[in-house]
């Protein structure tokens, strides 16, 4: 899950590079899917065509896990973060553990913890701290919150569908594989492919179109299912969170943006509760939430 996290985190790096040359987000979104996609299906083709195999009533798992979220989450990132100010967009991002969580208790039977309370209150305020949020001038509007909330529950609806679809008996590749298809055709109808092959031609663009499609997509999207079929939801989506920390060291190093105490302290405060998210509670300690 922290590997996971790690590529995810670079994905503002590659995406510094793509921008300027004229892609809109939705179209960075679909060429960001359409790579694994394709190396999916050819891999599956080689050497796992059994994976292709779903049922017709188990449908609705990937089209939970590819549409609303992948294809929701990405919208609603975007559209936030044209409302307001990126910090900000980025903490209610990062509330997507809470969702996972809540929906993961009824759902799941997961416990909620004392644990897993606190490794979330340290992630939450960590990334408050981390943005800049404390220390910023923000622009909130309530579209721009409303777009965050989803964003948030977008991110947080792969690991509920992804689950379900475990539970039926799907693999992580059948269930990555047809995230990114679900996505990919629903993008298609909302950016407008046929610009991408002009835009491609720009010099060295191409080199970091590969990098955003398999280093922040496709690997950390295998590195992540595979894990939610060891561990709970919520855990696995507080350890993802080491996400933003590589992305705020990423902006400093290569961009020179502002980095600080208050980064220090959120980033510091990120690691904590990952930390305690690796402690081992002991099966029935008295730790379980009631109301």
């Amino acid at each position: 899950m922290v590997l996971a996290g790690i590529c995810w985190g670079l994905t503002g790096l590659c995406n510094r590079f793509i921008t300027p040359a004229g892609f809109t987000q939705s179209q960075i979104m679909f060429i960001r899917g359409f790579i694994p996609l394709i190396l999916l299906a050819l891999y599956m083709l080689v050497f796992n065509r059994a994976a292709f195999k779903i049922k017709l009533k188990d449908l609705w798992c990937f089209l939970g896990s590819g549409l609303l979220s992948l294809t929701m989450f990405g919208l609603a990132y975007m559209s936030a973060m044209q409302e307001m100010s990126l910090s900000m967009a980025v903490v209610l991002l990062y509330t997507s553990p809470v969702f996972v969580i809540l929906l993961s208790a009824p759902l799941f039977k997961e416990r909620i913890t004392l644990t897993k309370v606190i490794a979330l209150a340290l992630v939450i305020f960590g990334a408050v701290c981390t943005t800049g949020v404390i220390l910023g001038s923000l622009t909130i509007t309530t579209k721009g919150l409303l777009y965050g909330i989803i964003s948030g529950l977008g991110y947080a609806l792969y690991s509920i569908f992804s689950r379900f679809a475990f539970q039926r008996g799907y693999k992580p590749l059948t269930v990555t594989f047809y995230t990114f298809l679900f996505s990919v055709v629903t993008l298609a109808f909302i950016c407008d492919p046929g610009e991408i092959p002009g835009l491609i031609s720009t010099p060295g663009i191409a080199g970091w179109l590969v990098a955003l499609g398999i280093v922040t997509c496709l690997i950390p999207y295998l590195l992540y299912t595979k894990g939610l079929e060891g561990i709970e939801n919520g855990t696995a989506s507080i350890l993802a969170t080491i996400e933003m920390v590589v992305a705020t060291l990423v902006s400093a190093l290569f961009f020179q943006e502002p980095f600080g105490l208050t980064n220090l302290v959120g980033i510091v405060l990120v690691f904590a509760g990952i930390v305690i998210m690796n402690v081992r509670m002991p099966r029935k300690a008295p730790s379980e939430i009631r109301e």
